[in-house]
């Protein structure tokens, strides 16, 4: 199992873009990996091994809220959604005032059983984000990547 702790740095680019000779470069800092590197803790945590995704809320440099896959529940937004089974980032968010939610950032990983996993939020998942007023998503990729989407 890859350590967490090994997350690799790169530049990643806003998602809010079309055009990728416009897009600006953003350099992570170690607080993103730092809260990162928690989710994926929170990911070892999960019910269901075979998808093992964690998902934290920061809002002001503190952690509001955490959450895992769970494959054996649902919530009532998701009924009728492709994947009924409660997200890490809505079990998160399940709980947590709109007030308290909006301005936040969330982060997501996925841990796989040899590596770091693409963990990037399904529309359902935005859609709640943009809902509740989430400012913006870091997310870890295939290798132990980081990417980001800016949600304003």
């Amino acid at each position: 199992m890859e350590n967490s702790r090994n997350i690799k740095k790169r530049i990643r680019y806003k998602d809010n873009e079309e055009e990728p000779a416009t897009r600006q470069p953003m350099v992570l800092s170690e607080r993103h990996r730092r809260y990162i590197r928690y989710a994926l803790r929170r990911a070892n945590d999960a019910p269901d091994q075979m998808f093992r995704l964690g998902c934290v809320i920061v809002k002001h440099c503190a952690v509001i809220s955490s959450g895992t896959n769970n494959m054996k529940k649902t919530h009532p937004r998701a009924i009728g959604y492709d994947y009924p089974f409660l997200h890490a980032e809505l079990d998160a968010m399940i709980g947590v005032d709109a007030d308290i939610l909006h301005g936040s950032t969330i982060y997501v990983a996925r841990q796989r059983a040899s590596s770091i996993g693409l963990a990037k939020p399904c529309s359902f998942c935005l859609a709640q984000m943009r809902k509740f007023g989430i400012k913006e998503v870091y997310y870890t990729t295939y290798g132990g990547g980081i990417e980001y989407m800016d949600l304003r």
